[in-house]
Order: C-alpha cells, then structure tokens, then sequence
C-alpha cells in the first residue's frame, strides 16, 4: 500500500514538472501609427499562437512617431484592455495593466484571480481617470485556469479595434508629427537664413 502512495506521488509530482516545465512565456509587441498595426521586431506573432492554462503573456501597443493618447473623460470601460481570442470560454488570471507616458508610469491596475468570460483574455471593468497622456499600453497576464485554448484574432486590442476607436468618448489619439519647441526654432532659425540670403541676392542684383 505504502508503495503505491509513493509511485502515485512521484507520478503527480511528474506531471506537474512536466506541465510546469511546458509551459510558455509570449511577448507580443504591437505599434500602432493611428490608421496601421504591425509587430514589432523580436515579437512573438499573436496570430499565431494558441495558448494554455500555465502560460503567460506580456501584451503591449504602443504608439509610433510621437502619437499620444488621452483621456479626455473619466469613465468605467470594459473591457479596458484585453486580447481578443477565437475561443468562447472561462479563464482565470492574475494581471496588470500599466499606461506609460515614456518610461514615466501614468496609470497602473492590477488583479489577482481575474476571471474573463466570453472571448478575451486582459482586464474587465477598469475605471480610469481624465487628463491622462500615454503613448504604450502594457499588460501581463498569467492564464492560471483556462476551459478552452486561447488564440489571439487581432492585433489591435479587444474587439479588434484601437482603443480610441472602442472608446471614442473617453480616449483619443494624436498623431505624432507636431514639431518638438527645439524643431520649432531650428526652423525658424532656418527660415531667416534663407530669407537673409534672398535679400543679399536682390541687393547684388540691384
């Protein structure tokens, strides 16, 4: 008897090795320049991959040339930011959320035994605050107990769509582009020289 308590404790204590040793860490990492999304160089490719209970993920969006986004009004968004997935079903999670305005953190949730329904993987309800400005979303999610695969269908956030397109009440966005105070005089500066030049030209002529 006492032989086989100890053969089924080494055979469970092997699977739990086995799984624990299988299971997967993913980045994926996404830049968005307001009309395209495209992975960054070194990203794990959410579209193609399938993952399990065990595995976890850091998903990130981030805004590309200087584009920022805002939140203009205060609300409770659902889900705030999650990944969509192709499989309808139950997962737990322990997760964390944090908006970054360079390396400077603007906003940071976080939840322990998160469970999602239906078909994304990320936060539920989240209530954010107006005033903010952040250029990347990042979120960690640890899947602790899934009922199905979870395999990502986009890379824009759930259900497919920039976060300013699902929450167009609450957040925009802004292309970058807008000169920097330091370009702003540079070409200023570069404008009178040229404007300086011409004048010397007319004057010779004259």
């Amino acid at each position: 008897m006492r032989m086989r308590l100890v053969c089924g404790a080494a055979i469970t204590a092997s699977l739990l090795s086995f799984g624990a040793a299988n299971a997967a860490a993913y980045n994926f990492s996404v830049l968005w320049n307001g009309t395209t999304a495209s992975l960054a160089g070194g990203s794990d490719d959410p579209l193609t991959t399938t993952m399990n209970a065990g595995d976890s993920f850091t998903y990130s969006l981030s805004a590309t040339g200087g584009g920022k986004w805002n939140t203009i009004l205060a609300g409770s968004l659902f889900p705030l930011f999650s990944m969509p997935l192709a499989e309808s079903g139950t997962r737990t999670g322990d997760l964390s959320l944090n908006l970054l305005n360079g390396v400077t953190n603007v906003f940071s949730y976080s939840e322990n035994g998160a469970s999602n329904s239906f078909v994304h993987l990320g936060t539920n309800t989240v209530s954010i605050a107006s005033g903010l400005m952040f250029d990347s979303w990042v979120l960690n999610y640890n899947i602790l107990t899934a009922d199905t695969t979870s395999t990502p269908t986009s890379l824009l956030p759930w259900p497919g769509n920039a976060p300013e397109a699902q929450f167009g009440d609450n957040i925009t966005f802004t292309a970058g582009g807008v000169p920097e105070p330091a370009t702003w005089a540079l070409m200023i500066s570069g404008f009178g020289l040229v404007g300086a030049t011409l004048r010397r030209r007319k004057a010779i002529a004259a």
